[in-house]
């Protein structure tokens, strides 16, 4: 398990990393094998794809999916990546490189202390740097003493600020899966309950995901709320007067 309490660079650099190695992509034989078992896959198939060494996901692949329940699980070395055919969004697909930096320390530690405390957490970065055009699972081990705990995923905007994006249950095995759509650094904070939407600390953002309110859902509780009170303080004005009026 590589799970720390680190991270540190001391400017707030949001810059994506460049990776050590050119990226390497999949033989064209093995695209057109997997192409041709998505073409023919039925609704609900999970088609794995093992990659080696190979990070980048060929667009071939990702068209031939988009718009069927079939999920595409792309086993890498150490994690695991898995599309379904019904997130992939985008009209102008591209091949994407989903290379996972572990143990980075892009985000300064100050900000990454804030959200944490003194729990375990690692920072990942993607290589590549921008909006996928789907949403995609990440499947990442950080350790089998963590089974029954939570990792929460954390983005780090362009503001400097963590986004509470959305959090997963960790398995026996230590595995979590969390969920992404765009690629840049991220913290993954290990917790005994999920981490709430209602943080107030002055560098946490929240996100749209796990129990927040539905849009216009808290301002009409406190509208109602508000409603409630009105007519109970008119309730006893009237009570009050009808009193008053028996007494005289």
């Amino acid at each position: 398990n590589n799970t720390n309490n680190s991270g540190s660079n001391g400017n707030g650099s949001n810059s994506a990393i460049t990776p050590a190695k050119p990226a390497v992509t999949l033989p064209e034989t093995k695209i057109a094998e997997t192409v041709t078992e998505i073409k023919s896959a039925k609704t609900g198939v999970t088609i794995k794809v093992d990659m080696d060494d190979a990070t980048v996901v060929p667009k071939e692949i990702l068209k031939q999916a988009q718009g069927k329940d079939v999920n595409v699980v792309l086993e890498m070395n150490g994690y695991t990546w898995t599309i379904n055919g019904k997130n992939i969004a985008a009209s102008d697909l591209q091949d994407i490189n989903l290379e996972v930096t572990r143990n980075t320390n892009y985000i300064p530690n100050g900000i990454v202390s804030a959200i944490a405390g003194n729990n375990p957490v690692e920072q990942i970065s993607l290589t590549y740097n921008g909006n996928f055009g789907f949403k995609a699972e990440l499947t990442i081990n950080v350790g089998k003493q963590y089974y029954g705990k939570y990792g929460n995923l954390y983005y780090y905007d362009s503001d400097g600020k963590m986004v509470l994006m959305n959090a997963g249950a960790i398995d026996k095995d230590g595995n979590v899966t969390l969920g992404f759509s765009h690629a840049s650094e991220y913290a993954i904070v290990i917790t005994d309950v999920p981490a709430s939407q209602n943080q107030s600390d002055g560098q946490v953002q929240t996100g749209q995901s796990l129990s927040s309110p539905k849009t216009g859902e808290s301002g009409m509780n406190y509208f109602l709320l508000m409603m409630l009170m009105v007519g109970a303080v008119a309730f006893g004005v009237v009570t009050y007067g009808v009193v008053g009026e028996k007494k005289n």
